[in-house]
This record gives structure tokens, sequence and C-alpha cells, in this order.
């Protein structure tokens, strides 16, 4: 059997990490993915995509992510079933997350919260533009000491 999900989209909300009593990190969050069908004006239709990750790829959304964050995921799809408060019984389907891949910078001219690279981003300059605009020095990266683990993704 084969259960796989691979998405392409946009975080809808700023993400908010809580912590299961076990201690792992657990985020939930919808990613807005735009379809392949079309409305009658010609606009792509939007799925709206409830997605569940936990332990690193919560800690690394958390860290490098907000609202209008692109990002690209695998996963599965689960479904659970629970009580609402009315009594009735609701059908929930989602993705766990099983990978995440950081793909662009955030489309406002908000600065993040958090900026893990140091570069300033008033105008939404994105890596292109800032290695264009800064490459009269040239950096030795085999020179850098950096461990897999301290690798964000």
């Amino acid at each position: 059997m084969i259960n796989r999900v691979v998405l392409l989209g946009r975080i809808t909300k700023n993400i908010e990490m809580k912590t299961a009593p076990s201690g792992t990190q657990i985020v939930a969050f919808t990613l807005a993915v735009d379809g392949t069908r079309k409305d009658g004006e010609g606009n792509r239709i939007t799925n709206w995509i409830p997605c569940i990750a936990f332990g690193r790829n919560a800690e690394t959304l958390n860290r490098y992510c907000a609202k209008g964050s692109q990002v690209a995921l695998e996963g599965a799809l689960q479904t659970r079933r629970y009580e609402r408060r009315d009594g009735t019984t609701a059908t929930v389907v989602e993705v766990i997350v099983q990978t995440v891949t950081l793909c662009g910078s955030k489309p406002t001219n908000q600065p993040r919260n958090e900026d893990p690279f140091g570069i300033s981003q008033d105008n939404n300059v994105g890596f292109d533009d800032f290695n264009q605009s800064n490459n009269s020095e040239e950096v030795d990266y085999s020179q850098m000491d950096l461990a897999d683990d301290d690798l964000p993704f």
C-alpha cells in the first residue's frame, strides 16, 4: 500500500509550536495549495490542507517559517475522528509531515520575527538579490566547520 503526499504551498497563519506531555514538539498548520481546477473567472481554486509536524520538522517550521512562507513537504494522509462539543462525530483528514523543504522568502514587506542568516529583509530581498548585490567578497564554504546536525533541514 502507498500513502504519500507531496505538496508545495504557503503557510496560512503564524506557526505556534506546542509540546506534548511526552516532550515531543508539535505544530499544526494549514497549507494553501493552488489546485489545477479554475473558477469561472479563470483563477485557480486554492485548497486549504491541514498538516501536522512533529519533532525536528516542527522545530524547523517554528524557527524559520511564518504566515506566507512557501514550503514543500512530503508526508502521509491520516484520518481521525473526534466528538464535537455538541455530541456529533467529525472526521478530519490531515497530512502528517515527514520532510520539509523551505522554498522561498515571505511574500510581504514585513521582516521575519527571527532572521537566522542575519540578512536584512526590509524590502523583501531574496537570496538571489542579496548574492548579486554583495558578491564583492567570495566566501570559502569548505573552511566552515559545520556538522550535519547544525543544519536546520
